[in-house]
């Protein structure tokens, strides 16, 4: 094993180490005020009355969803990167039972790694694709969303103030990344007196990451894509609200599909913050308050939420799976900090390596 692998797998078990105990006390703490806020008993008699005709098709739509976002990827990658559709698929669905199994993120870091073996795509690229790019494209669909949502809604989810804070906020990113993508780079980068405190390693490091990094913003730099990879990101998400909603026919709620809409937005803004395993405890909590806001009785709502978590966690866990079987996903694909894998130096891109 090589030795940046060796520190890469010491630097994970230190960080899962240090942080488990903390973790496993916030989870203790968000499910004890759940049980505080409801009976249990009654809750889980709510399971009895269950549609579950009604899940495979949420489970499907859930599925879908996160297929049109590996689209949407693959259209935010420059054009200079050949990446193919199933294999960006793949590893979604990969990095969605990471995040869901691990609180930091590390599903990012499989969609960073691998990509960057599999097919030679920049690091610094994928990461500024998939942690500034999409983040704020998303933060930018959940404001047109929840604008066009609360247009039909008389409840207020959120406190006047802080919807505006958080709409500011969101409008503020998307146009600041578009500004950023279109700065002109300086040539020689590496070469620039204020990069003198570092080494020439470090400095030539730089000067290649910056613009490599530029272009994964690079979307946002020319105005149909732009408008082209928004217009992927309002089915995708929509596709997850219908997923909801299919989950309230399974539980016999009866509310609007707007109001499912906050729903969804909801648990993914828990999800995009994971402060416990899998999200136990905040998860149930968070929908279980906005779901009662919104006119759901506080025990149905209990039950939703525990199921969809419960149905949602097996679905991710199993396609997370399947796709790593296919992929011939190994910890190498993760962890190595070399290029290309299985190709030589100056090979085209190779597809995906599926199983025979």
């Amino acid at each position: 094993m090589r030795s940046d692998e060796r520190k890469a797998r010491g630097l994970i078990r230190r960080l899962l180490g240090r942080r488990f105990l903390f973790q496993l006390a916030l989870t203790g703490v968000f499910v004890g005020i759940l049980v505080w806020r409801v009976n249990l008993g009654r809750v889980f008699h709510t399971f009895a009355h269950v549609h579950y005709v009604w899940v495979l098709p949420a489970l499907a739509c859930f599925t879908i969803s996160k297929l049109i976002h590996a689209y949407r990827w693959q259209l935010l990658l420059s054009d200079q990167e050949s990446a193919p559709l199933d294999g960006l698929f793949g590893i979604y669905l990969v990095s969605n039972m990471a995040n869901n199994a691990v609180p930091f993120r590390i599903g990012d870091v499989v969609r960073i790694q691998v990509p960057a073996q599999r097919w030679g795509i920049s690091r610094a690229e994928l990461t500024g694709t998939v942690e500034v790019t999409e983040t704020v494209l998303d933060g930018f669909t959940f404001l047109v969303l929840t604008l066009v949502v609360l247009a039909f809604l008389r409840v207020a989810i959120l406190p006047t103030g802080l919807a505006i804070a958080l709409a500011v906020l969101a409008s503020l990113a998307f146009l600041a990344t578009i500004i950023v993508s279109r700065l002109p780079l300086p040539r020689n980068l590496a070469d620039k007196p204020w990069l003198g405190m570092f080494t020439e390693g470090t400095r030539q490091a730089i000067g290649r990451a910056v613009p490599e990094f530029f272009e994964g913003l690079g979307a946002m730099s020319d105005f149909r894509r732009t408008v082209r990879v928004i217009a992927v990101s309002f089915p995708a998400w929509l596709a997850e609200s219908v997923m909801y909603f299919f989950f309230g026919l399974a539980f016999g709620i009866d509310i609007g599909f707007d109001k499912f809409v906050v729903i969804m937005i909801t648990a993914n803004i828990v999800v995009a913050f994971p402060l416990t395993p899998w999200n136990l405890g905040t998860y149930e909590i968070a929908l279980q308050t906005v779901m009662v806001a919104l006119g759901v009785n506080g025990t149905l709502a209990a039950g939703y939420v525990i199921g969809t978590h419960v149905f949602t966690i097996v679905w991710i866990t199993l396609t997370g799976l399947v796709a790593m079987w296919f992929l011939k996903l190994d910890l190498r694909d993760v962890l190595s900090l070399s290029g290309r894998r299985d190709e030589g130096e100056g090979a085209p891109p190779q597809r995906v390596r599926w199983r025979e």
